[in-house]
């Protein structure tokens, strides 16, 4: 049970505890000037006059300096629980920040895992991709080169049958060189037969015109045709006499009789 009286002082407050017996505790408020006596107080009215005998005020002096020395540890003891609440305020935002720091590097090293991950996924698929890019490279340089090979056998293959063409369109030029040649030669060698002949038949129209020739023109009778029929001049008789012979022999031998008779 705890009754409140008034007090000015902290030492007025003990006094009041000691010259009241159940008093157990005394508490004073600073900001009211009232003291709070605590303890089996006896009911009725509180001795609040404060006369005290020369042992008690000893006493009550040595508590009084008690109470102040005690109200300083109890100043001391605030100041150090303010002091305890900002450090446990501290150490709070301490935790506080060690935790954030935690889960941050907790992140941190699983980002750094996916990230981990993921590089070794993406160097993989790298990897294969270079593999796959390098064996499509061989592959290619493989069918260029058999494309190459290809085409360098055609080309080859096209100039050997242009070759043998050109060979062959040689052979068969000379050949026609040699079939033109013997044709040139046969030719001429027929014309020279024929020129033989044309002359040799010239001689005997002129050998057997040859005494005729001094007898008048109108009385001139050719010997290869009828007798009755008069020849009017010798010209005439040339042409009749040319009538049976080919035409090429005819014309030369008609050019030539021209000329005799014209000689």
């Amino acid at each position: 049970m705890s009754h409140v009286v008034p007090a000015s002082t902290p030492e007025r407050c003990a006094q009041f505890c000691e010259i009241n017996s159940g008093c157990t505790r005394s508490s004073w408020l600073s900001n009211k000037k009232r003291c709070t006596l605590s303890g089996p107080l006896p009911a009725g009215a509180l001795n609040v006059e404060g006369k005290l005998s020369k042992p008690n005020r000893i006493f009550s002096n040595r508590l009084s300096a008690c109470n102040t020395e005690k109200g300083l540890i109890n100043t001391q003891l605030d100041q150090c629980n303010a002091v305890k609440t900002n450090v446990n305020i501290i150490q709070a935002q301490l935790d506080n920040c060690e935790h954030r720091s935690s889960l941050a590097q907790r992140q941190s090293e699983e980002q750094l895992r996916l990230c981990e991950q993921q590089n070794l996924a993406a160097q993989q698929q790298l990897t294969e991709q270079l593999t796959s890019c390098q064996a499509q490279n061989e592959k290619d340089k493989q069918q260029a080169a058999l494309g190459l090979s290809q085409q360098k056998e055609q080309h080859l293959q096209q100039l050997q049958k242009v070759t043998e063409e050109l060979s062959e369109c040689k052979a068969q030029q000379l050949q026609c060189q040699r079939d033109s040649t013997a044709q040139l030669t046969a030719c001429n060698e027929r014309i020279s037969n024929e020129k033989k002949e044309s002359d040799a038949q010239l001689a005997a129209c002129q050998k057997e015109l040859a005494p005729r020739t001094p007898i008048p023109a109108h009385l001139t009778e050719c010997p290869t045709h009828d007798s009755n029929r008069i020849i009017f001049n010798e010209r005439e008789a040339i042409f009749a006499c040319t009538k049976a012979l080919p035409r090429p022999h005819k014309e030369l031998a008609v050019g030539r009789w021209a000329n005799t008779i014209a000689d």
